[in-house]
């Protein structure tokens, strides 16, 4: 459930830039369209599943919220859902197509739910690794006790953990780096820039063309 709330916070901190590159440029409903409905939509359903007792249940929380908030959070996550069916395809002029685009639109939300699931690994890494870490603890104590089991320890628990160690920087680099530009830079990010001149053109072929 923690690594579940860094990613809600994270993809919500993602947004969070969206809208404010879009007021920044003065799109404001672009914001409202492509932002504000969002977060009422994910965070609705997000307030609304804290509030029943079956989802409370399987994550094994600690607490509930109380069913008015749970009321109030689903009727917010369906103006989000309908802000959003009758935005997303704005851009056309047909209304079956504007339709269309928006039931698809609202389709993403399954992206989401992937997003926030990918911060899994997280927990992933962390278990995996700390399984690793105690099957070298009781390798090492196989030894039994004295002077031998001791040296053969000692050896298993610097070799198995060091290895273990470097194991777990790999998984961390490249996992987080993934959800940082995939999930994360994928809520507001877009590519710009020019076009790549170089100072000097050095070729060790031409191609030579006839003129007619």
């Amino acid at each position: 459930m923690f690594a579940l709330l860094v990613g809600v916070i994270h993809l919500f901190t993602g947004l969070a830039m969206q809208l404010y590159q879009l007021c920044r440029q003065k799109k404001y409903k672009d914001a409202l369209y492509d932002v504000i409905f969002w977060y009422m939509l994910v965070g609705g359903a997000v307030v609304f599943m804290l509030s029943n007792q079956m989802f409370v249940d399987i994550a094994q929380l600690s607490f509930i919220l109380p069913a008015q908030v749970g009321n109030v959070a689903a009727i917010v996550a369906g103006i989000g859902a309908v802000g959003i069916i009758f935005t997303s395809g704005r851009e056309s002029r047909n209304p079956i197509k504007r339709l269309l685009k928006g039931l698809y639109g609202l389709y993403n939300v399954t992206g989401y739910l992937s997003d926030v699931l990918s911060y899994s690994r997280l927990l992933a890494l962390g278990l995996a690794t700390s399984v690793i870490a105690t099957v070298i603890n009781q390798m090492g104590s196989m030894g039994g006790g004295g002077v031998g089991g001791a040296i053969m320890f000692i050896l298993v628990f610097l070799v198995g953990h060091t290895i273990n160690l470097g194991i777990n920087l790999l998984g961390a680099y490249v996992h987080t780096n993934r959800l940082q530009f995939v999930e994360f830079f994928g809520k507001f990010y877009e590519g710009g820039g020019r076009k790549f001149a170089p100072f000097g053109v050095h070729t060790k072929y031409y191609k030579i063309r006839e003129e007619k």
